[in-house]
């Protein structure tokens, strides 16, 4: 019933009007890979608006995550595209797994702030959620208010959008950055002016500078408008170190490098893998992990319980042939005969002495009948 209402909700939405299909920008503070552009690509079955980011996410409303009436219907950002003609379990995996989610609001447009349910850094958090309509080229539009990009130009602002392919950033000349803030290399802003969005060299598109060495000029780990497009992607400034689960830099794509330097460079991120992150808590990780162990252990004591079951059969059969072997040989005796013939007894035996006739002497007849006792 609740499905059939939201199919009905959003098609009369759909009729009126109210479903707006501009592109919506994400500032997720814990995820860089999940703050961007989103566009609309199209619409679910229920007629509610799914978006879709360069970086591969996307963001569509979902009455039932898995399939039934125990989950309430939510936003949420997946790396599977939804599908077009199913009412629940969009992405059709058949469980909760996403990298964010959103209980409730509105099926045509998630609310411009919230708090959302994150995968950060290997466990789930609340992290609040900025989502604006991007209308495009902001270019030297103010940008700390209307675009709430308040990290002091240490990441692009997606709500200023592109300007001649170049990424912006929310800058002002008066705040105090650090030598790698991408605003200390701004020429376009006025000495006092407020937070605008500009570009961080000049008005031209910047060079594909791939591979190029970029740690003077942009933050380790954090995207580098400098580094310009490769392939028509944006580059981050990324080293060979280990980073966390969150970061873009941990998706570099590392395919052409010949060196190991060590210093960072200007990369590309490689396309997201379906290494989704399922909703867990710790305690289910945990109890997954001792299940998996239990599991390879009962393995391991079956497969040693078959070997030592086939090595016993087989000692076992051995043995009974070497007692059938002594049992045969036993019962079969060597008839050699007199003349080498199998049929002739053998001499010296019983039965050779009882059937051969022995000589009697006389004299020895004699002393039998003098009563002496002869013996044969």
């Amino acid at each position: 019933m609740n499905l059939v209402l939201s199919h009905v909700a959003g098609s009369l939405l759909l009729g009126f009007g109210v479903a707006q299909e501009h592109d919506l920008s994400l500032f997720v503070s814990c995820r860089a890979d999940l703050t961007g552009r989103y566009s609309p690509v199209g619409y679910t079955a229920a007629g509610t608006p799914y978006y879709g980011s360069d970086s591969g996410f996307y963001l569509f409303h979902d009455p039932s995550c898995d399939g039934t009436e125990d989950q309430a219907a939510r936003w949420v950002l997946d790396v599977d595209a939804p599908s077009t003609e199913a009412f629940q379990d969009l992405d059709q995996d058949g469980k909760c797994a996403y990298q964010a989610r959103l209980n409730g609001g509105n099926a045509s447009a998630p609310p411009s702030t919230a708090l959302w349910t994150v995968f950060c850094g290997g466990s789930w958090q609340e992290e609040e959620v900025l989502v604006t309509e991007d209308r495009g080229n902001h270019y030297q539009q103010e940008c700390f208010e209307a675009g709430a990009c308040r990290d002091g130009g240490s990441t692009p602002c997606e709500w200023c959008g592109l300007h001649q392919g170049q990424r912006l950033f929310c800058c002002s000349a008066s705040d105090e950055n650090p030598e790698y803030a991408n605003c200390s290399r701004t020429p376009e802003l006025d000495f006092g002016a407020s937070f605008r969005c500009v570009t961080t060299t000049t008005t031209t598109p910047a060079a594909d500078r791939y591979l190029s060495g970029c740690g003077s000029h942009c933050e380790d780990g954090s995207p580098c408008a400098w580094c310009g497009l490769h392939d028509q992607k944006e580059m981050f400034c990324c080293s060979e170190k280990e980073y966390s689960v969150d970061q873009a830099c941990r998706k570099a794509d590392w395919s052409s490098r010949g060196d190991a330097s060590g210093q960072p460079v200007c990369v590309p991120q490689t396309p997201p893998h379906k290494a989704f992150a399922e909703e867990s808590t710790s305690s289910g990780v945990l109890m997954a992990s001792v299940l998996t162990a239990a599991i390879l252990l009962v393995l391991l004591v079956v497969g040693i319980s078959f070997i030592l079951r086939r090595s016993t059969k087989r000692q076992e059969e051995e043995l009974q042939q070497r007692v059938r072997a002594k049992k045969e040989k036993k019962s079969t005796p060597s008839r050699k005969g007199l003349s080498g013939d199998s049929g002739d007894p053998e001499i010296g035996s019983s039965s050779f002495a009882s059937t051969v006739p022995v000589p009697v002497a006389p004299a020895m007849l004699e002393a039998a009948s003098d009563g002496f006792p002869l013996s044969l």
